[in-house]
């Protein structure tokens, strides 16, 4: 749940991530407060103020105090997470983040206030910084169609290897037969230099699966991975049980209205 602030603001203090979103706390309607309060350092040009110097703060109501509706709520949910997403402290997710410079003297004190809000209402609630898929590569070398003598096999096989740049081919290490050259397709960028070749192009079938992807998510911190494709789905089953609940209600409707028509 990042911290609210005037848009035109530079440093953006908004694109700090917390430890806690208001999903976890007992009531959704609920804020979180952090204060700042740093004084320039007097045998120093510049002290730079960094996000950890933000400190969470509780409000009336939100004791931090073992056994508070408020930690019971915490821990309950930290319990449903899992012990290797248990945080105890309600902190910023990065500590090292700037947010502004001061000169011998000067001092910057901030109240800020990290309130609920949803992705599409404006992308510093997004918990999630990037989000996208790709379809699996499978990459396919014919070693039935290289020459079979020896010498001239070696010499296809070390030409394979040498034109790919991301390190795709591999000649085997094992002295068993069988295949002589081994694919990582997770390395292929689709750089083709491989096809390109007419000297090896015969060899080597590259083609995407149809059914089978790459989904790749990385989280702003308000959430792990583990926990946020999980709650993301959650999310669009409800979405679509709803989307479907409306179309059961409004076809009666439809129905009426096209026989009223005719």
């Amino acid at each position: 749940m990042p911290l609210p602030t005037n848009e035109g603001a530079q440093p953006d203090i908004a694109a700090v991530p917390t430890t806690l979103s208001l999903s976890q706390m007992a009531d959704p309607s609920k804020v979180i407060c952090f204060e700042l309060d740093v004084v320039g350092e007097r045998n120093q040009a510049i002290t730079v103020v960094r996000s950890g110097d933000l400190k969470f703060v509780p409000l009336p109501g939100d004791s931090t105090t073992a056994g508070s509706d408020f930690q019971l709520a915490i821990h309950a949910r930290q319990q449903e997470a899992g012990a290797e997403d248990h945080e105890d402290d309600i902190r910023v997710v990065h500590d090292d983040v700037p947010l502004a410079k001061l000169g011998p003297g000067q001092r910057i004190k901030i109240r800020a206030y990290a309130i609920k809000g949803v992705g599409y209402a404006h992308t510093k609630w997004a918990p999630a910084s990037a989000c996208f898929y790709k379809f699996d590569t499978h990459v396919a070398v014919d070693e039935a169609k290289m020459p079979q003598a020896a010498p001239a096999m070696e010499e296809m096989i070390d030409k394979l290897v040498a034109i790919c740049p991301m390190g795709v081919f591999e000649k085997s290490s094992s002295k068993k037969k069988g295949d002589k050259v081994v694919v990582d397709a997770t390395r292929c960028t689709l750089c083709r230099e491989c096809l390109y070749s007419d000297e090896l192009s015969p060899f080597v079938a590259i083609t995407k699966s149809t059914t089978s992807v790459v989904f790749t998510v990385e989280s702003m911190g308000q959430f792990s991975v583990k926990q946020l494709v999980p709650l993301a789905l959650k999310v669009f089953a409800g979405r679509c049980r709803s989307l479907a609940e409306n179309v059961e209600t409004t076809a009666p409707n439809v129905r009426q209205g096209l026989l009223g028509s005719q």
